[in-house]
């Protein structure tokens, strides 16, 4: 999720996770770096993706008990950067005013697409 619908041209969105166990029983599932994918688009086009220049990832088992929420500790913060694996230690192009969708995956399991403004 991001942490609003629309951003200024000096604002960075904040993006986290939200968990809920929804299921009669309790379940283990790893939520660290290493399972989670934040995916930013327009369009079909792909702009930036959490794993493409991540360096240190690591693993964060946690027990859902049923009807629990969790939630991200601390956001991430996308710099409005087009972002691919060969452009981890160059420059990136910047995003342009319009709308993005934000899709997250946690262990292969999507979220809905949310949809916000860069301004």
């Amino acid at each position: 999720m991001t942490d609003r619908d629309a951003y200024a041209s000096d604002e960075k969105p904040q993006l986290s996770i939200v968990l809920s166990n929804e299921g009669e029983d309790a379940c283990a599932m790893d939520v660290g770096t290493a399972s989670q994918v934040f995916t930013i688009s327009s369009g079909t086009d792909v702009w930036w993706r959490s794993t493409d220049c991540q360096s240190d990832s690591n693993e964060q088992i946690v027990q859902l008990e049923p009807g629990q929420t969790v939630s991200s500790v601390a956001p991430l913060v996308w710099d409005r950067t087009r972002s691919s694996t060969d452009t981890c230690k160059g420059d990136r192009a910047p995003a342009r005013s319009g709308y993005y969708n934000l899709v997250v995956s946690v262990g292969g399991i999507e979220s809905e697409e949310r949809q916000f403004r860069l301004r």
